[in-house]
């Protein structure tokens, strides 16, 4: 019964963990938006950093989103790698491909609003930088940490 009660808490506190992490990357999501926010009202008019050829631009941009979605692919393998538990893992080891597996996806979600702020901060185009941010914070909450699923996967521990 002892080991029960400590797989549930061991359980609980990762979970707990990762959930926290997930909303500290959400909170940083809002500061990206802050800190673009005063820097286009700051330096109004905000032509960018970067000084990128205007027939440049839509090269640049398709790059930005090519690796948005790159970054989403990757994302869903390496989810599906790490959340595939054999039957002979023991429980310490299939928490730990948990939370690996749910912290990878969390930080590869932030890719899009990262990119999004370059290029912001090259171009001055405040737009991408709003689309792509959105975009991250549906990844985030598409990939936030869901207990039942923990409790799925490592179900057979505590049956």
């Amino acid at each position: 019964m002892k080991d029960l009660k400590e797989l549930e808490t061991s359980l609980a506190r990762a979970f707990r963990n990762q959930v926290i992490i997930a909303l500290s990357l959400l909170g940083s999501l809002a500061v990206l938006v802050i800190i673009e926010e005063f820097i286009r009202h700051a330096y109004r008019p905000f032509y960018g950093y970067g000084k990128i050829a205007f027939g440049q631009l839509a090269t640049f941009r398709y790059i930005i989103y090519a690796i948005s979605v790159a970054s989403l692919i990757l994302m869903r393998l390496l989810q599906s790698i790490f959340t595939r538990l054999s039957p002979d893992i023991d429980f310490y080891q299939g928490l730990q491909r948990l939370i690996t597996g749910s912290l990878v996806p969390l930080c590869l979600a932030e890719v899009p609003a990262i990119l999004g702020f370059v290029f912001f901060l090259l171009t001055g185009l405040s737009r991408d930088f709003y689309v792509l941010t959105i975009v991250s914070v549906i990844l985030l909450f598409m990939y936030f940490p869901r207990k039942s699923f923990w409790q799925e996967k490592l179900g057979r521990f505590f049956s």
